[in-house]
């Protein structure tokens, strides 16, 4: 799912570093394999000097490289986007999901440049620790 908003990225001319367990063979920008769900300090040092990280993942499993980012990478913007449909389908008028869990300038741009491409976010908070979702602050 990452590399629908990797290539977006980088036609908008943001310089991208790509985090995966099996990064795509295809894959022409700097990666590291590493498994985010299970993060250590690698992936977190690997993208602290950036200016956004994004998470392209399920909720579930990005929980454990927010928590590295905040150790490591404290100054560092983070959401997570989840596209609620499959990437054959195309992103024109469907919903992708932003978890929020850093704000600043680079997320409300990112989810500016989700919407020029057609896409509609739906931002949310990070889930409560009642393991709710929190709908957005007004």
């Amino acid at each position: 799912m990452g590399g629908i908003f990797t290539g977006r990225l980088r036609e908008a001319g943001s310089r991208t570093f790509v985090v995966d367990i099996a990064p795509p063979q295809q894959e022409r920008g700097p990666c590291l394999a590493a498994d985010v769900t299970a993060p250590g300090p690698e992936p977190a040092a690997a993208v602290g000097h950036a200016d956004l990280v994004l998470l392209a993942d399920t909720p579930s499993g990005r929980a454990g490289m927010v928590a590295e980012l905040a150790t490591h990478a404290p100054g560092v913007e983070h959401v997570g986007l989840n596209p609620l449909f499959a990437p054959a389908a195309g992103m024109a008028g469907r919903p992708v999901v932003a978890v929020v869990t850093r704000d600043g300038p680079g997320v409300a741009a990112l989810l500016r440049l989700v919407e020029r491409v057609g896409g509609r976010p739906v931002r949310l908070r990070p889930r409560s620790t009642t393991g709710r979702p929190q709908p957005p602050r007004p």
